[in-house]
């Protein structure tokens, strides 16, 4: 199956966004399946690089749309929920979601998750610009939140969303140190916890809001059967218990 995973980045050094409960919060009141259904046949939700079927992943990624947990950290983060708006400070919590003007599949998520902020009370504008400008404002990190997209390895190396200079502008020392440990070592079970603590920052933190990646359509003839269930990250998962009327 392909590895083109699609994802929102937070600019996590703009001013309102820097706030990882609020990155949080955002996170959970996006109703990926919603997103999904409105961009037809060929995308199954993603919730981060490593997914269902790679052997370091972990059930906890599992995220679900949330907006009483969500409503719970704007309120810890100091937010007021006055009139169908969320306001702090005599500001107003909304941005921009910048994204690609040629591709219309991204241009229908930007606008699908900007009703579903809407919804919550969070003004967003969706700011559709050309393929160049797109690129520009990706390399000078010019932008609040962007929808963009990666082709990923088997194994993606995770350096390149929590590394130095990745898109988000995000820093966390322990994520960075914890890199430098998995790298060193060839030792499963520690790699595996040493990720499951990656996880963790993750879930807390929130630089990006991974939406859903591209599938492959696989076609079988009808006399096959067994537990046929092929997954982001093999086509041929449980061949061993597959067989032939």
């Amino acid at each position: 199956m392909d590895r083109n995973i699609t994802f929102l980045t937070f600019n996590t050094q703009n001013e309102i966004l820097s706030d990882a409960k609020v990155r949080k919060a955002l996170a959970l009141m996006i109703d990926k399946n919603n997103i999904v259904a409105g961009i037809g046949n060929g995308y199954t939700i993603s919730n981060f690089p490593f997914d269902q079927g790679n052997w370091l992943y972990n059930e906890k990624l599992n995220t679900q749309y949330n907006s009483e947990e969500a409503n719970r950290l704007l309120i810890e983060a100091g937010w007021n929920y006055i009139n169908n708006t969320w306001t702090k400070d005599g500001k107003i919590l909304g941005f921009e979601i910048t994204v690609d003007s040629s591709k219309p599949e991204r241009v229908i998520v930007a606008n699908t998750m900007a009703n579903q902020y809407m919804n919550h009370g969070i003004s967003v504008n969706v700011k559709q610009v050309s393929s160049s400008n797109y690129i520009q404002a990706l390399n000078n990190k010019n932008y609040q939140t962007l929808i963009t997209g990666i082709k990923l390895g088997y194994t993606p190396k995770l350096s390149v969303f929590f590394g130095e200079n990745n898109i988000a502008n995000y820093n966390n020392d322990r994520v960075m140190e914890l890199l430098r440990i998995i790298k060193s070592t060839q030792d499963y079970s520690s790699q595996i916890e040493n990720y499951n603590l990656i996880y963790d920052e993750y879930l807390n933190d929130f630089p990006y809001l991974f939406l859903y990646r591209e599938t492959d359509l696989v076609v079988y003839n009808q006399t096959l059967c067994g537990k046929i269930n092929p997954n982001s990250f093999s086509i041929f998962y449980n061949i061993e218990k597959w067989y032939r009327q």
